[in-house]
């Protein structure tokens, strides 16, 4: 069996148990596992960009049911822009932490693979950091401050947690990562 056909073996076994344990996002999990095995295949990225058109409707149907059962009104924004910031934001990181490519190598590939800006992707890994460090308790804070003001938007942490998931469970190599992220700028801005 070919390399391609193993790894869709892997990562459909992974939408299997997630169907089987009633995941939420089981679908999203399947419509990537294949936009990402037709990458591997060789298919042309504007034939899989319907695909990943599902696959953002898909994780807008997600987060907008997981958002209604904590209770939650209003209609979130599309989460094209979100989640193209996602997938380039935890490429990154998977380069340079699975691959042990230099930060500035890693954000340079994957900033020229997707068309994002790099200083796009940059800022949004510092403040995710950022962010996660102010939810920690300081004792500098004062007891009754306010919290500090958020720097990326609602979600986006939960976006990028998921995309790294899916990055580390199905073992993608560095020139696998940098297809997946082609051309997924055209989903910011």
């Amino acid at each position: 069996m070919s390399d391609d056909l193993v790894k869709l073996r892997e990562a459909l076994e992974t939408v299997r148990k997630c169907f089987d344990d009633g995941v939420d996002d089981w679908q999203y999990r399947a419509l990537t596992t294949f936009r990402h095995y037709l990458s591997a295949i060789g298919m042309e990225r504007r034939l899989i960009d319907p695909i990943e058109a599902m696959v953002l409707q898909t994780a807008d149907a997600v987060l907008l049911a997981r958002k209604r059962s904590e209770g939650a009104t209003g209609t979130p924004k599309a989460s094209g822009e979100k989640l193209a910031l996602a997938y380039a934001a935890a490429a990154v990181t998977t380069l340079k932490d699975k691959h042990r490519m230099k930060l500035p190598d890693a954000l340079e590939a994957v900033s020229k693979a997707s068309g994002i800006d790099k200083s796009t992707i940059k800022n949004l890994r510092d403040n995710l950091s950022r962010d996660a460090g102010n939810k920690r308790p300081s004792r500098r804070r004062r007891p009754n401050a306010k919290p500090p003001k958020q720097r990326v938007p609602t979600g986006m942490q939960e976006s990028v947690d998921a995309v790294m998931a899916e990055l580390r469970d199905l073992n993608y190599s560095k020139d696998e990562i940098l297809s997946a992220v082609s051309g997924i700028g055209k989903f910011v801005g």
